[in-house]
């Protein structure tokens, strides 16, 4: 057989994807999935009326970054254990410098580590312009300090290592009902238990033996002048060979039930088997197909990941299966794909696509606000969006007014938690930083920096490094 050789799959540009009238889906699609979501809002009002979501365990605290001799770490924590003061630790280690000093918000949270198979204590801190998180054996037995190493080397050797000078202890908070309701939202249109990428394979159809099989034998049968291996389509007639003949040849029925089944089983189908099996097989069968197959992208040009998750919205879209496709079109928002490299250069060419959501009648906003906030006790298979691509997607709505009033709200709600306060901060500036017009974005910018003292102390001073 021949091999399919990688072509355009890299170039200095990247063609996103052909629309209806500019939209993803065409209005049929739209249509039947208005209705879709009519009767998920509907469901909405079903739910438990007073949710309850409490914050991570969260403190304000000021954050030294420490610069000293690997082999004065042991001394380092032996002090901090003591609850020693920032003086007595310089006057203690010798030669210990302090770079750098920051107010932030620090907060952790429990999760379970697949690859190392033990729980870990991940560590969140932040200004509202960063929310960086370290991991931690254990949390330390005092409530003044925190520390971790970054590890990382500075120069002449020295270990930089962040410790916390906690202003109080660690506690937690509810959510308010109005933040509550909106995570909720979230659970209730965008299922918990449901995958989009059931991820057995990486779609390769050379591995697909019955398929291979099937395609020498319609060459043989139609078009015997062509070379043996396998193409990159088949020709219309061939297509409409394996439909017409389906039915009544043994041979060709059982070599494309087999090439199907095994792309369930092994995720080897593709482009070609998909389309192929699209005049005989259910919607249902098709999109399980897809959906065994994981794609990666070979660049950050490689639009191929994005275009799978397309396909895979639309028949979802076609086939009523709401779950899949929200999933599909949150991942193609996010731009949730893999990669062998992602520049920065080419991400500019992948869209968000808020406003197909924003046509389904349902509160986008609410929608994509709830995928942000962070609390315990969300189930597990919470959607959670992505700062940079949500903020950038609000740039498109056709209620920005109305976005950034709200915004501005949380950021300054003094009953909603400050590491919600500081991600939200974080939306907003990534919404300022992808306005096209220059001019826009610095007026916002202005604008914001006019109304510093406005917001928490931690929001004000990362808005004061803003230029």
């Amino acid at each position: 057989m021949l091999s399919i050789p990688v072509i355009g799959l890299c170039q200095d540009t990247i063609k996103e994807f052909n629309l209806y009238a500019g939209l993803l889906y065409s209005s049929t699609d739209m249509q039947a999935l208005k209705k879709t979501a009519d009767s998920l809002n509907l469901r909405y009002l079903q739910c438990v009326p007073n949710p309850q979501y409490h914050s991570w365990p969260q403190t304000e605290a000021r954050c030294y970054t420490l610069l000293l001799e690997e082999q004065q770490l042991p001394l380092l924590e032996a002090q901090l254990q003591k609850e020693v003061s920032l003086n007595d630790l310089i006057r203690t280690i010798p030669r210990i410098k302090v770079k750098d000093t920051a107010q932030v918000v620090l907060a952790y949270r429990h999760e379970y580590d697949e690859y190392e198979k033990k729980n870990e204590i991940l560590l969140y801190y932040g200004n509202g312009e960063q929310f960086d998180h370290a991991t931690l054996t254990k949390m330390p037995g005092n409530q003044q300090w925190v520390y971790v190493k970054d590890g990382f080397y500075m120069q002449q050797q020295l270990q930089a290592v962040k410790v916390f000078l906690l202003d109080k202890p660690f506690a937690t908070m509810p959510l308010p009902q109005e933040y509550a309701k909106m995570i909720q939202y979230v659970d209730c249109m965008v299922d918990t238990s449901t995958v989009v990428m059931l991820a057995k394979g990486h779609g390769d159809e050379l591995n697909n033996k019955p398929f291979n099989s099937l395609l020498e034998y319609v060459r043989q049968r139609k078009h015997p002048e062509l070379a043996s291996g396998i193409p990159y389509s088949l020709p219309e007639d061939s297509k409409k060979f394996i439909v017409d003949e389906y039915p009544k040849n043994k041979r060709l029925h059982q070599l494309l039930d087999d090439a199907v089944k095994d792309a369930l089983k092994n995720g080897n189908g593709g482009d070609l088997l998909e389309s192929t099996a699209s005049g005989i097989y259910s919607q249902d069968t098709i999109l399980l197909m897809m959906r065994s197959r994981l794609v990666v992208g070979f660049c950050s040009q490689d639009g191929r990941p994005r275009e799978h998750a397309r396909n895979i919205a639309v028949l979802a879209s076609r086939a009523h299966q709401w779950p899949v496709f929200i999933r599909a079109h949150l991942d193609i928002m996010n731009d949730y794909f893999s990669r062998n490299s992602d520049g920065n250069y080419a991400q500019a060419g992948r869209s968000t696509y808020l406003r197909e959501l924003e046509l389904l009648d349902i509160p986008a906003r609410q929608l994509l606000f709830g995928s942000i906030f962070r609390a315990d006790s969300m189930p597990a298979g919470h959607y959670y969006g992505n700062l940079g691509r949500i903020g950038r997607a609000f740039t498109e709505s056709a209620y920005t007014a109305d976005f950034e009033k709200q915004v501005k709200a949380f950021m300054k709600d003094k009953n909603l938690d400050p590491i919600n306060q500081c991600l939200f901060s974080m939306l907003y500036l990534s919404y300022i930083n992808w306005q096209q017009d220059v001019n826009v974005r610095q007026e916002k910018l202005t604008t914001l920096k006019a109304d510093a003292d406005t917001y928490p102390a931690y929001i004000k001073a990362a808005i004061a490094k803003l230029e």
